[in-house]
């Protein structure tokens, strides 16, 4: 083989390597849920690649809403190959005059 032929294919294969963000669209995964309550609030959710408790192997995304406009909420998590545990983790700031949250399902 030729210099030439071998140093077009390393060179075209960095080219494609580097600029695949731009040209492959790689699907979301999408996590829907319904929520309650008032006043603004952050949803974050993790999605683990490996089956432990751990979450060791994580993706996260974080959205935060309005729960007094919209109750149905929906978090796309890119990056997220096959998960096999997710956790959702809410975050309210306390209010005067009323309570805060912070829970992790």
């Amino acid at each position: 083989m030729k210099k030439r032929v071998l140093l077009s294919i390393v060179i075209t294969g960095v080219a494609a390597g580097l600029s695949s963000q731009y040209w492959l669209y790689r699907e979301p995964v999408n996590v829907t849920f319904e929520a309650e309550g008032k006043g603004q609030t952050t949803f974050e959710i993790v999605l683990n690649k490996k089956d432990d408790d751990l979450f060791s192997r994580n993706n996260k995304a974080k959205l935060e809403v309005n729960l007094d406009k919209t109750s149905e909420i929906t978090i796309p998590v890119f990056k997220a190959k096959h998960p096999k545990r997710f956790q959702i983790i809410v975050r309210q700031a306390f209010q005067p005059g009323g309570g805060g949250l912070n829970y992790v399902i």
